[in-house]
């Protein structure tokens, strides 16, 4: 009987992590479709459109002159907060009593709806006074900005 329960033990892990590993695979797998994207800040538009296509999500970054840096994902990642949502062709979320939303004209991922993990860094700021879109596979600076050489910040 001992051998027996030791046994049922051991699939009961392997099913655990295997279930684990499906779901880490199926999040590090998801890409991201941004199509002219519109940004709003506590309702209002900032100018600009925003497109960007990744057959890999691993985390957002948007730059707002005057308020700072969103870090943003669909899973929990050290110092973020469970914030809001990606939900079809919106993403919206709020933190630190701004009202963040990312309306795009096609399907942000592909399914919905998906929590939005943000970790807001109000003293962030570059040299340029537009809003920055960036992507990459870290959450720590340096960050990368694809469109944007100059990558110091203050």
């Amino acid at each position: 009987m001992f051998r027996s329960m030791r046994h049922k033990v051991f699939l009961a892990m392997i099913c655990l992590c295997g279930g684990l590993i499906s779901a880490e695979a199926k999040t590090q797998a998801q890409g991201i479709h941004l199509s002219n994207g519109k940004l709003y800040i506590s309702g209002e538009r900032l100018p600009g459109t925003f497109s960007l296509i990744q057959s890999k999500f691993e985390y957002l970054y948007v730059y707002v002159p005057d308020r700072g840096l969103f870090v943003i994902a669909n899973h929990a990642f050290g110092g973020a907060e469970q914030a809001g949502a990606f939900e079809g062709r919106e993403l919206k979320l709020e933190t630190a009593g701004i009202q963040f939303s990312l309306h795009s004209s096609q399907n942000l991922l592909g399914h919905d709806p998906e929590p939005a993990w943000v970790k807001y860094d109000s003293t962030f700021a570059t040299d340029k006074p537009v809003v920055v879109l960036g992507y990459g596979d870290t959450d720590n600076a340096p960050y990368e900005w694809p469109a944007y050489t100059n990558r110091d910040h203050k």
